[in-house]
């Protein structure tokens, strides 16, 4: 028996640090069943979902984490883990979620656990990412992009311009040195830089 509670003791310790690990990394991480209660999650799941840890365990996540998708509502049976839980498939996507007026972009991925000899068929895994600076960034490059885009586009028709404009200088300066050529005056301009080129 003694060694029979060592084990337990030991197993809680065990427990007791891979909930300070898991509450430490960035995603947040939830195990729900069947029926989406959620049966374990880490700390920051609480924070995303801005619940005390006893209020987020045995609540149906689906509730809890209201999703869009594109601005249209996620919910019900086209909830991610609505979807995941009908065709059994792994499922990563990216959502919006609403945190008390806070829109945050989350990278969400479910994953099937199937679990053998246990007495219900699987539960799910979820990992979420928020991804909202990602996002961000992500969008003001696509800006600046396209506004180097324009200015270059500016660019290539002032060059146009500017190149044309300069071409037609030159043939009139030939114009000019011709009939002064002809005249028997002196050429009034040296374009002497065109033979080099």
């Amino acid at each position: 028996m003694k060694n029979l509670n060592k084990l337990v003791e030991e197993l809680r310790e065990t427990l007791g640090k891979m909930e300070v690990a898991l509450g430490s990394i960035n995603e947040a991480i939830v195990w729900t069943d069947e029926q989406a209660v959620i049966q374990w999650c880490n700390a920051p799941f609480d924070r995303l979902v801005e619940r005390l840890h006893i209020q987020v365990l045995g609540a149906n996540l689906i509730n809890l984490l209201p999703l869009k998708k594109n601005g249209t509502e996620a919910a019900g049976e086209f909830h991610p883990l609505s979807i995941v839980l009908q065709n059994r498939q792994n499922s990563g996507e990216t959502y919006e979620f609403n945190s008390h007026g806070r829109l945050r972009i989350l990278d969400v991925t479910i994953t099937v656990v199937s679990i053998p000899g246990a007495e219900k068929a699987s539960c799910f895994v979820l990992s979420i990412q928020d991804i909202t600076k990602r996002h961000q960034y992500e969008n003001a490059l696509i800006k600046q992009k396209e506004e180097l885009n324009r200015f270059n586009d500016e660019l290539s028709r002032f060059q146009e311009v500017a190149v044309g404009r300069e071409e037609r200088m030159i043939e009139l300066k030939r114009e000019v040195n011709e009939l002064s050529k002809r005249l028997g005056g002196q050429l009034p301009y040296d374009l002497s830089f065109l033979e080099k080129v």
